[in-house]
């Protein structure tokens, strides 16, 4: 499809107003064609992906999201482009509807769960995402989901600020759960790692 060929074009030099006019004119030819297909899928999230990135107001992205992860649960339940929709669709509702942003969070872990996904980035992610989540809820969640996911960043990125946040998320959950030895070591963990990104923080 051309139109989407050139908003892949225009994406990649930054010209995301542009990008987002040839997938929406893609999106009408293939509504056409077919309302429930995965073609349709697909340009909805990367329409509702883009205008995330582009910093539009987020309410706008969901629509497109929502739309996404209805026909990739009816035609394709176990695909990572589910996994996606739903991340994101828990990213434009993190800061004001935690327990909303939760349960999408939950379900793009079980679909990566269901493909087997393992060392991957999406899925240390997932896990930090629901380890924020699950801070003001339940430090034990929350600890095992920042755990999860700093066993992954140390494999694919270990000298990530991710990785360097997550040692400092452990740090504060052992803190308070009354175990300094655990807390020093993560906090020295994180201080290591962001003194190795930015030298000049030391």
């Amino acid at each position: 499809m051309i139109h989407t060929n050139l908003a892949l074009a225009d994406q990649k030099q930054g010209k995301c107003e542009r990008a987002l006019e040839h997938y929406q004119k893609a999106l009408e030819i293939y509504e056409w064609i077919d309302p429930t297909s995965l073609d349709v899928a697909d340009h909805c999230l990367y329409i509702g992906r883009l205008k995330q990135v582009d910093g539009v107001d987020v309410i706008q992205a969901r629509p497109f999201l929502q739309r996404a992860s209805l026909i990739y649960q009816r035609t394709n339940p176990n695909c990572e482009n589910l996994a996606i929709a739903y991340y994101n669709l828990g990213a434009t509702c993190a800061q004001k509807q935690g327990q909303e942003a939760r349960q999408y969070f939950e379900k793009a872990l079980e679909v990566l769960k269901r493909r087997k996904v393992s060392g991957s980035m999406r899925l240390a992610n997932t896990h930090y995402a629901l380890g924020l989540c699950y801070l003001n809820d339940s430090l034990e969640r929350a600890r095992r989901h920042f755990e999860a996911a700093g066993f992954i960043y140390h494999q694919v990125a270990p000298q990530s600020l991710l990785l360097s946040c997550t040692y400092k998320h452990l740090g504060d959950i052992a803190k308070h759960q009354f175990q300094p030895v655990i807390a020093c070591i993560a906090y020295l963990n994180s201080s290591e790692i962001h003194q190795k990104i930015d030298p000049s923080s030391s």
